[in-house]
């Protein structure tokens, strides 16, 4: 992903798009988003993903089914027909995630359930587990961390200060 000085990539590198929410036009979309991929490859970018705006932090994706309203923290605001023009433009989906809030003990034990026997593993080998509290400053200092971490071999990665996860997410205030 360096440049030899030529404007030209001279490894394999990825490209992204992004700032693109566009009309609900199929036709106007695939125009513009094939002139930007093609631009990229111009210059040895052979991976173009989209929507991709900056970072993981900041609108890294976009949500393809399931509106949960309102939106969770960091989570995607993308307009409804985004999805549709992507995959017109000949895009298609590179990773899934899933989203879900899970306010009740009986719904957090089922999504637990499968990793019950590394939860238990972990703990015997010596490994604690807290709950988060809102307004716990070290707490949400610590999540900036783990995150920051897990997050680390992602495309389009880039660490961001605490501050700045803490404005974005209101960690410090949302935590239960």
């Amino acid at each position: 992903e360096s440049d030899d000085g030529s404007g030209r990539v001279t490894a394999y590198a990825t490209g992204c798009l992004g700032a693109f929410a566009g009309i609900d036009d199929p036709a106007l979309a695939s125009s513009l988003l094939a002139r930007a991929t093609d631009w990229l490859m111009q210059r040895g970018i052979r991976r173009v993903l989209a929507p991709m705006d900056g970072d993981i932090w900041h609108g890294y994706r976009a949500v393809s089914e399931g509106r949960p309203d309102p939106p969770f923290p960091g989570e995607p605001r993308t307009p409804p027909h985004l999805p549709k023009l992507l995959r017109a433009a000949g895009f298609r989906v590179a990773k899934r995630w899933s989203s879900l809030e899970a306010t009740d003990r009986a719904t957090i034990e089922t999504i637990a359930a499968p990793g019950a026997p590394h939860h238990r593993d972990l703990i015997a080998n010596g490994v604690r587990f807290e709950r988060l509290e809102a307004g716990n400053r070290r707490h949400a200092l610590e999540l900036h961390a783990i995150l920051t971490r897990a997050f680390a071999p992602f495309p389009g990665y880039a660490p961001i200060p605490y501050e700045e996860f803490d404005r974005l997410f209101k960690i410090t205030r949302r935590l239960q």
